[in-house]
This record gives structure tokens, sequence and C-alpha cells, in this order.
């Protein structure tokens, strides 16, 4: 989650017609709940986040919130230098303490703000992404059967796409070509 926390009024939430609406602890739980097992990692890159990251460490392996307010600069620094941490193959806390540090170079006090709970029971000094339990997902023959299948929907819906430009193309042309031949 990226975004914006009040103290008082929790997460604010946004629709497609732009209208804010709060989203309490509990509301942010339940529907975390429904998916717990799915989701190993929740970062809540927004003020005041921490109480969310408490209610549902319980739900996910590692919840990352911020403790205060955070500029959207350091922010960003955090973030991008936790998501490249955790693509070399670190684990979640040399991630955390890696973006802290970055952090920290811009403004100490900002670096304090990140706060790192980990699920009781779950080991935080392992890899997060492992390379070759990715590689041999990549090599598995349902990942390769749903990749076919994506790859083919893919080219059916390119097919289809370039059908119907053509046919526009061709309805234009004639068009065109009946002004001018009846002018």
């Amino acid at each position: 989650f990226s975004g914006h926390c009040d103290p008082a009024e929790g997460i604010i939430i946004e629709n497609a017609d732009g209208y804010r609406t709060p989203l309490g602890v509990q509301e942010l739980s339940r529907l975390l709940h429904s998916l717990k097992g799915n989701i190993r990692l929740a970062f809540m890159n927004m003020c005041y986040s921490k109480p969310y990251a408490e209610a549902i460490v319980h739900q996910i392996d590692f919840v990352i919130g911020m403790g205060g307010t955070i500029e959207e600069a350091n922010a960003i620094v955090f973030a991008s230098s936790f998501y490249q941490a955790l693509a070399c193959g670190l684990s979640v806390k040399e991630a955390f303490e890696i973006a802290k540090a970055q952090v920290n170079i811009a403004s100490p006090a900002a670096s304090q703000v990140p706060v790192l709970l980990v699920r009781q029971g779950v080991d935080d000094s392992t890899p997060f992404l492992s390379p070759k339990k990715y590689l041999e997902r990549l090599e598995s023959k349902e990942y390769i059967e749903r990749r076919e299948s994506v790859q083919r929907f893919l080219i059916d819906e390119i097919e289809v796409e370039l059908v119907q430009e053509a046919t526009r193309r061709a309805a234009n042309q004639g068009e065109t070509l009946w002004r001018w031949q009846s002018e």
C-alpha cells in the first residue's frame, strides 16, 4: 500500500470517481484475512501506518509500517532501496536495514520512522526471493503450460485487433475512394 494515512481517520482510499473514504484497521484486517496464506509481505508506505501493521502481522509473515510521518521523498528512497535489496536475494530484515541506511543518509530522523514486524515463528534471516525456487518454478510443467496458454490467448487477441484494424482501414479507404469518384 502506498498513499496517505491520517492518525485520526486511518488510511484514505479513493475510488475511480475520486470519492475519498477512510479505511479502518479492522476493515483492512478483514480484507487481508481473506487472502491469508497468499501474501507474505505487506508494505504500508504511508504515515502513521504502524497500527495497521500491528493489526495484520498475525496473518502475514512480514509487515512494514510507518511509526509517524515520513516525507514522500524519503518514503520513495526507502521503498526503492528495500525492493532492490529484496531483488538481490537478501532477507526482508537485511533489505529493511539497507533501506533505513539509505534514508539515514538524507534524513537520520526519517530513518527511524519505518517499522518491521515479523509474524511469530517466521525466520527473518532467510532470503525472501529464492533464485533457485524461482528457476524451479519457471521450469515446472504447470508454469510452462500456463505461460503457453497466456501466449496463445495474447496471439489470438492480437490477431483479432489486427483484423479489426484492417477492416477499419479498408472501410475508410473505400469511403475515401467513393467520395473522390462521386465528385
